[in-house]
């Protein structure tokens, strides 16, 4: 894949990098290392050239990159749908391809610590590549609006303890197919702590309910619920978090 939107977060010794620096000693070290990973050339390429440009802030995490890839696929009208993926510079359990409409059109991920541990970084890195000329096919959809509901919307906040190989979008995918009555889902904190265990993870997710024809009732939402929490224990083993 041509590497024509890539974005790399990367911050050394507390401080962002200062780009020329950056090229200067860690172009070969990061090249040496990924060879001898087993990367391909284009691999390699693919990650020397985020270090143009760079995205800085300690704050940052796998789910900003998601966020910014959400940010392509509105501004294309279109979906983008993320697969647990795996790539010998990133962090396991950190790694998802990025589909169109079943159509592969890139990755994202947080580079791997060893990588990290290489360049002395004390924060993590996070890559992520888009491929635009996988995309111009989808240049100019058009825009299709959807009429504003007749009732009010219902939201309801959950949080999850979970496997750490689990993925938000199985997660997303799985509320959604649980209650046909949910619009929106979105992923707002992600929490790993001694307290859950070396294994587990909890992910805390907004869902938004639409009424159809008649307006939501208490009662209804409520029903909506129990069945978004019996479906995603009995296939992802997923409970509410105490």
């Amino acid at each position: 894949m041509t590497p024509e939107f890539i974005l790399l977060e990367s911050v050394r010794n507390g401080s962002p990098v200062p780009h020329a620096l950056f090229h200067e000693t860690c172009d070969e070290t990061i090249s040496s290392f990924l060879l001898s990973c087993g990367c391909s050339v284009a691999e390699i390429d693919a990650v020397l050239a985020a270090l143009d440009p760079l995205l800085f802030g300690e704050k940052e995490s796998f789910y900003t990159l998601k966020g910014l890839a959400e940010t392509v696929a509105d501004a294309l009208n279109v979906s983008f749908t993320y697969e647990a993926a795996e790539r010998t510079f990133l962090h396991p359990y950190q790694t998802a391809e990025i589909f169109c409409e079943g159509e592969r059109v890139g990755y994202l991920g947080k580079l791997s610590y060893e990588i990290q541990d290489e360049l002395d970084m004390r924060v993590p890195a996070y890559v992520m590549e888009i491929d635009l000329a996988a995309l111009k096919k989808w240049y100019g959809k058009e825009q299709i609006f959807t009429p504003l509901p007749k009732f009010a919307e219902e939201k309801r906040d959950f949080a999850f303890v979970v496997d750490k190989n689990i993925t938000c979008a199985q997660i997303e995918n799985g509320i959604r197919e649980a209650c046909k009555y949910v619009t929106d889902v979105n992923l707002f904190d992600v929490y790993e702590g001694i307290q859950l265990g070396p294994d587990k993870k909890s992910m805390a997710f907004s869902v938004v309910f639409t009424p159809q024809e008649e307006e939501l009732t208490g009662e209804m939402v409520e029903g909506f619920v129990k069945k978004i929490l019996k479906h995603l224990e009995a296939t992802l083993d997923i409970r509410l978090r105490a």
